[in-house]
């Protein structure tokens, strides 16, 4: 059986996956709109807290531009990349019935 892994890369060494049926604009759209919603969220949960701290602020901004910037290519193709370190794509897997 093959299935999809959608990646976004978000550093040198940190990414988020998710696994999909299919890899479809659908998918892709859905992937790339979580990974959106939860990095709009640590930046409310940020700027909530007590002691606000501007360098934060500044990274989860600058990682929301990145997707922002990498949204339509990636689901148009399934891959995108923002710099050498933060990019978006889709690999395909067999899961294996021994």
């Amino acid at each position: 059986m093959n299935f999809f892994e959608m990646i976004y890369h978000s550093g040198p060494d940190e990414f988020e996956c998710d696994f999909y049926k299919k890899n479809s604009n659908k998918s892709r759209r859905h992937f790339i709109n979580k990974r959106l919603k939860d990095a709009k969220q640590e930046l409310a949960n940020c700027k909530h807290e007590e002691e606000t701290n501007e360098f934060l602020l500044h990274i989860y901004q600058e990682q929301i531009d990145a997707l922002n910037q990498m949204k339509d290519e990636f689901i148009r193709n399934g891959k995108a990349r923002f710099n050498c370190y933060v990019s978006l794509c889709v690999a395909e897997r067999t899961l294996k019935d021994v």
